[in-house]
């Protein structure tokens, strides 16, 4: 889909006593490295996370984003262009 990104992320800290980063701050530096590559505000204030707890649900996931893209003429700001492929 054009108008949004899916993304899966895993985790690994070791074991110390450090802070580790929210994943809203891993996100918000996300956005921000990307808006100021494109020189122009990129993203909606928030997002939706899910968490994946086993391999089912990953499967599902996966699925999901691999199939996502034949929804697009469903989604709202979808408009039919002949010119685009």
């Amino acid at each position: 889909m054009p108008n949004y990104v899916h993304l899966l992320l895993h985790f690994k800290f070791p074991d110390t006593e450090e802070k580790k980063p929210t994943l809203s701050n891993v996100i918000g530096q996300m956005k921000r490295h990307a808006s100021m590559q494109a020189k122009t505000p990129l993203w909606q204030r928030s997002f939706y996370d899910n968490v994946i707890s086993d391999r089912t649900e990953y499967d599902s996931a996966m699925r999901y984003i691999d199939e996502n893209p034949a929804n697009w003429p469903n989604d709202e700001y979808y408009v039919n262009d002949p010119a685009q492929p």
